[in-house]
């Protein structure tokens, strides 16, 4: 080659790596760590899920202990969540919905049992009670919605991670095992010391 044609080549030469980083890589990188870190939460809230049910299903009628799910890495991942694949983001952001929907039910049947403290008669009572139980039921069903669509969205995550021609990640546990952990740890802080 000439002078002139290595001179009009090298340029574009140099320019092959960046484009790879740029359109190949790089969107890749992004892809898989936003899965892994949506993946990570999802599972936290599902063991947090697990747990709550877990002491309902100790006192069906009025348990209602705390019950926050954690939106943190959602809030802080919105500007790259449009690296995830549609289905993928429109599984996730419902989960995410759905747990708005399970604090907001939550946080007024906590106020209906402070109101039924207060009530002054029993009719008063009774129309709470039933109040109650028909937020508990709302809850009941919005938890096992939940459940169904974060462990869908946690398996289309760990399949793009899994995707990656990067390392892969380690193996994510069933819903089952996450159910089992979540029993296992209310049973030992219930247990006397």
């Amino acid at each position: 080659m000439d002078q002139v044609t290595t001179l009009l080549w090298g340029p574009l030469i140099a320019l092959v790596p960046i484009l790879l980083w740029e359109l190949a890589i790089k969107p890749a990188r992004t892809r898989r760590n936003v899965a892994l870190l949506l993946m990570a939460e999802l599972e936290l809230n599902l063991e947090e899920i697990a747990y709550y049910e877990a002491g309902r299903e100790e006192d069906p009628e009025r348990h209602l202990a705390n019950l926050l799910l954690p939106r943190a890495s959602f809030a802080a991942a919105q500007p790259l969540l449009a690296e995830l694949p549609a289905a993928e983001l429109r599984t996730t952001i419902r989960f995410y919905a759905i747990t708005a929907k399970i604090e907001s039910t939550h946080a007024r049947l906590l106020s209906l049992l402070a109101r039924r403290d207060r009530a002054g008669t029993d009719a008063e009572r009774r129309q709470i009670d039933d109040a109650l139980g028909t937020g508990l039921r709302a809850l009941g069903s919005l938890l096992a919605e939940a459940w169904a669509t974060g462990d869908e969205a946690r398996t289309s995550l760990d399949d793009i991670a899994r995707s990656s021609w990067m390392d892969v990640p380690p193996t994510i546990v069933s819903g089952e095992e996450i159910r089992s952990a979540a029993r296992a740890k209310r049973v030992g802080q219930l247990a006397p010391r």
